[in-house]
């Protein structure tokens, strides 16, 4: 069984899988509609989390990142949940999905509903450990939220 970790990281059978071609805003970094702000990448990780509402998760591995995570392509009953995220807009397009970024952008979905920075971005201006996982980030993946 897949335990989501954030919003484009899961934990199988204990090896750790980045999906692949997405970037999904950090546990604890803030997004902005209409003046206010809320935390869109525990949002990310719970439509995830709700995508996959338990069921099985196939994999396929393209290699390994930095952290020694599996980058992998995978889906859930044969739908790309890389895909989903991206044109849900709960994560942005790092690779094939510039496409289904556009129609999340075009029908302001998920972080596209308000002001938000690349995730990217937002990692390079916060404050983190060696890990690339802020302080709260870790507390939060700690508790499994």
């Amino acid at each position: 069984m897949a335990r989501v970790i954030d919003g484009d990281s899961l934990q199988i059978e204990g090896q750790k899988i980045r999906v692949i071609g997405i970037d999904a805003p950090e546990l604890d970094q803030p997004c902005r509609v209409n003046g206010k702000e809320w935390l869109c990448g525990l949002d990310a990780k719970n439509s995830l989390t709700a995508q996959i509402n338990g069921r099985l998760v196939d994999c396929a591995s393209q290699g390994k990142d930095k952290y020694r995570r599996l980058l992998a392509v995978c889906k859930v009953d044969g739908k790309d949940i890389g895909k989903w995220m991206v044109t849900n807009g709960w994560a942005v397009s790092f690779g094939d999905y510039a496409f289904d970024e556009a129609i999340a952008r075009n029908n302001r979905l998920g972080i596209w509903q308000g002001e938000f920075e690349r995730p990217k971005d937002w990692r390079r201006k916060s404050d983190t450990d060696r890990s690339g996982v802020s302080a709260f980030g870790w507390i939060l993946e700690w508790l499994g939220l």
